[in-house]
């Protein structure tokens, strides 16, 4: 049973004791944080803002509220300020710090965002080594998708501070490293008027000064610069002053070609600069805004030694705010889960939510992770069953994308755990990916070989999901709104509709889940997209009975799928017969467009389509004349909007490890093989899967070549001897 652990001279009835605590200020529907001096928690500070931490009443999540500090002749005048304002809060993108309201308060301009759970970068470059070729480059992508966003909005751009984009971590994977664009200048000085034409070319130029800033640890003014290959890798200098020489042939007009060419060069590095260990190193590490203000692990064990054996640690960006236990009398794994201190937030579990938790039954309650002690005062925290090694999200990352039968078998379970949670008063978060645990046996898998096996054939594992209501929301919240994971499928904000944390599940909030585990909106089968965008986009008031209709119809579409895949020939699953199907390689399956291809497949030694190579890397970057349109460039580089999108993979078999984001600003990954540049000097080739590159190699030119001079002269003889046969029949008339 659950126990409520008081703090030193409270008695065990109570539950919550607030009366050591200062009455939080409040300003509209937020409750302003305070420090151990009572003053204003600061979490950043420019030269012309300062962002103290906030409680966001209304959304349960901790924000950001922003407040200029320009003298009041300086600021923007209040349409500006709220044309800015409006166009910033209707940005929705995972890279982009999420702008919620705006307005003036006594004379000062004003601004709430999501809380930046990470470091800026001006202060994280400025501590840390100069960046792997790898992570520059992913940086610098992220930072692009999140532009290509923001480009319709000129004026935002106008305004954009990329020093001041933040750096956040998710866990010790490199792929969980994020970077979020975070100021636009809202809170700034009115600036001069700049020529429309040059907006986009100022946030390029400064594009190139970061990411060599990145990889050298070297600041450069602005102007043209010019990198050499003795700096940083040839490839790599040729991007650079790509972006920073507005007069090269190559140098991108907008915000999408950036993209899809930051994006060419991240997929075309050498497998020496691409190679990215399996944990970041610590030094990368950004610093947490928040980790001064909680108790240390110290601290907590003290007040728990009792039960439970806590490890001693910092915290630090890969698992903040949460400490590994054992428990002394079943020696049974647990973990403990910080509170924020009443001076942060002032809140109390009521008697309700107590009682519901300790009705949680072990066996019983087979899907719900139980919460095993709840510390009612400081330092408070809550020290639940530990969920273990796996997790829904790393299970999707580490198969590249589930296919519709398995995400029937997820959902099922999911299903079951809400059931659970109803039962006993709760509600099951499952809106958070990374907040589902995957539990196994006593002997968990390897990596290698959850890659290759279908989740049917896994041993024996169990969903499991959290109940209590406080802590999933509390910093980070991009992590725990699966809206953000899918990114947008042509619905606006139907996908973007934020969900308390205390609201149960709906047929949306699977539906949702099921649109990520496919690989996004555009990867869902056409036979299931139906359903799911019904479900998403038509409001749910239905709770458990539409819940359980989605999840039962879903799980008879999938079988049908399934059953109907595995009467085709071999040979016709091999290549795919739906339109836009792509091959995938042995142990890298997943869902895709029209389909599901089986997750074993071997692919033959012969390619569908040649491979032509391109004459040379600047045209590579492209595969298009520098100058053409968005639709043009997207059409070349496979980015389509539509239901293709997010199928490509490398060649060699290789996936990037980030979650796809199907649509137009998020672009899949590319066909890039790097041809050895044998030392001479000369700027590599790349070689590409993109239509319209040419370039072949030499043999196959001369084919060419040898079989158009023949046309020309068959052709040329055909109209000679036509010519010749006009004026024969001619001279006959005349005769």
């Amino acid at each position: 049973m659950m126990k409520i652990r008081p703090g030193a001279g409270a008695k065990y009835a109570t539950v919550g004791d607030s009366s050591d605590m200062s009455e939080l200020q409040t300003f509209r529907h937020y409750q302003i944080s305070q420090d151990a001096q009572g003053a204003a928690v600061e979490v950043w500070r420019s030269g012309h803002e300062v962002a103290c931490l906030v409680w966001d009443s209304v959304r349960g999540a901790f924000g950001e509220l922003h407040v200029s500090i320009v003298a009041a002749e300086r600021q923007m005048e209040v349409r500006a300020f709220q044309a800015l304002v409006k166009a910033a809060a209707g940005l929705r993108h995972p890279n982009i710090l999420t702008v919620h309201e705006g307005g003036e308060d006594d004379g000062a301009n004003f601004c709430v965002t999501d809380l930046l759970d990470g470091e800026r970068f001006d202060s994280w470059l400025r501590r840390c080594p100069p960046l792997p070729p790898w992570l520059a480059l992913q940086c610098l992508s992220q930072i692009a998708s999140a532009l290509c966003v923001a480009s319709p909005h000129l004026e935002l751009l106008a305004g954009v501070n990329l020093m001041h984009c933040g750096i956040t971590m998710g866990g010790e994977d490199p792929g969980r490293l994020s970077v979020r664009v975070a100021d636009w200048g809202l809170t700034g000085p009115r600036g001069p008027a700049v020529e429309t034409r040059r907006i986009e070319g100022r946030v390029i130029g400064e594009c190139g000064r970061l990411l060599l800033r990145m990889l050298t640890g070297e600041e450069t003014g602005a102007g043209p610069h010019e990198v050499t290959g003795e700096e940083v890798a040839p490839e790599l200098a040729f991007l650079i002053n790509t972006l920073l020489q507005p007069k090269s042939a190559h140098h991108p007009r907008n915000m999408e070609q950036l993209h899809t060419l930051v994006e060419r060069c991240r997929h075309g590095l050498t497998p020496e600069l691409a190679r990215r260990p399996a944990r970041l190193g610590a030094e990368y590490y950004p610093r947490l805004p928040l980790a001064g203000e909680f108790a240390g692990s110290g601290v907590v064990a003290g007040v728990l030694e009792d039960e439970f054996v806590v490890e001693a640690r910092a915290f630090d960006a890969a698992g903040p705010y949460a400490l590994r236990a054992t428990q002394r009398a079943r020696r049974d794994a647990a973990r403990v889960q910080l509170l924020p201190p009443g001076r942060l937030l002032d809140f109390e579990f009521s008697e309700a939510v107590v009682h519901a938790m300790q009705s949680v039954k072990a066996g019983v309650h087979r899907h719900l992770l139980r919460v095993l002690c709840w510390h009612a005062t400081e330092p408070r925290c809550v020290v639940e069953e530990s969920s273990g090694r796996w997790n829904l999200e790393e299970i999707v990352r580490i198969r590249g994308g589930l296919m519709p039968a398995e995400i029937a078998l997820v959902l099922g379970q999911l299903e079951a755990a809400a059931k659970e949670a109803d039962a006993v008063g709760m509600v099951a978060q499952v809106r958070n990916p990374r907040e589902i645990a995957v539990v196994f046996g006593s002997v968990p898998p390897a990596d290698e070989r959850l890659a290759e096996t279908e989740l049917g054939e896994w041993p024996a594992f169990l969903l499991k999901v959290r109940t209590w209501p406080v802590a999933l929301q509390l910093t980070q919240p991009e992590q725990f709104r699966v809206e953000t994971l899918v990114g947008d499928g042509g619905g606006g904000e139907a996908w973007g509709r934020a969900v308390a944390w205390d609201a149960v599940p709906t047929a949306r909030d699977f539906a949702l889940l099921a649109t990520w585990m496919s690989g996004g909106p555009g990867a869902v089968p056409e036979e299931l997209r139906t359903l799911v965008q019904e479900a998403v986009r038509v409001r749910q008031d239905g709770g458990a009975a539409r819940r359980g209709v989605f999840v039962s119809g879903y799980a008879a579409r999938a079988k049908a799928l399934t059953d109907s895949r595995a009467a085709k020939p071999a040979a016709a699953v091999a290549r795919g017969s739906g339109k836009g199907e792509k091959r995938r390689k042995k142990g890298r399956g997943g869902a895709v467009a029209g389909g599901v291809q089986p997750l074993d497949l071997e692919l033959d030694d012969e390619a569908d389509e040649p491979t032509p190579t391109l004459p040379g890397f600047a045209e590579a970057l492209f595969g298009v004349t520098p100058g053409e349109g968005l639709e043009e460039v997207e059409a070349a580089a496979g980015l389509a909007w539509g239901a293709d999108a997010g199928e490509d993979e490398d060649e060699d078999g290789g996936r990037d490890e980030e979650p796809v984001f199907a649509g137009r600003h998020h672009a899949a990954p590319m066909d890039f093989d790097v041809v050895d540049p044998d030392d001479s000097g000369v700027v590599p080739r790349y070689e590409t899967g993109l239509p319209g590159d040419e370039g072949d190699d030499a043999e196959a030119a001369k084919t060419r070549h040898q079989v158009s001079i023949a046309v020309i002269v068959i052709v040329f003889a055909a109209v000679i001897a036509a010519l010749a046969a006009h004026v024969t029949g001619t001279g006959f008339w005349l005769r």
